[in-house]
């Protein structure tokens, strides 16, 4: 996408016990992935038995998300997170690379994001 927008894919990876045997923490990191495009998911697509629950602290839950539209050779994993438009999401589903079934013109991969707060 000419326009698209950056997003940072951020990857948390196991770094292995200390000297002791304790979990270490994980090692994390960042790539900024370029060419973006980002669809908010609908109302339909955003419920879900936690959506409008109360925590039991007084206080109801809101839940977000997009469809992040990435570049075909993007690196984004089901176990990744993508931060996009300054609030880190949860990557919910595989991320699929489409093609075309006319062509076999690989345009990109989606990825479905989700966010919950509350």
């Amino acid at each position: 996408m000419r326009r698209g927008e950056t997003v940072r894919r951020i990857r948390r990876t196991p770094a292995g016990t200390d000297r002791y045997g304790d979990p270490l923490p994980p090692a994390v990191g960042v790539a900024a992935i370029p060419g973006c495009g980002l669809a908010p998911h609908s109302a339909a697509d955003r419920s879900s038995p936690e959506a409008g629950e109360s925590s039991g602290y007084g206080r109801d839950g809101v839940i977000g998300g997009y469809t992040l539209y990435a570049p075909p050779d993007a690196d984004i994993r089901r176990t990744d997170q993508v931060e996009a438009r300054g609030v880190v999401h949860d990557v919910t589903e595989i991320p699929a690379r489409w093609q075309s079934p006319h062509t076999g013109r690989r345009p990109g991969l989606v990825v479905t994001l989700r966010y919950a707060e509350g």
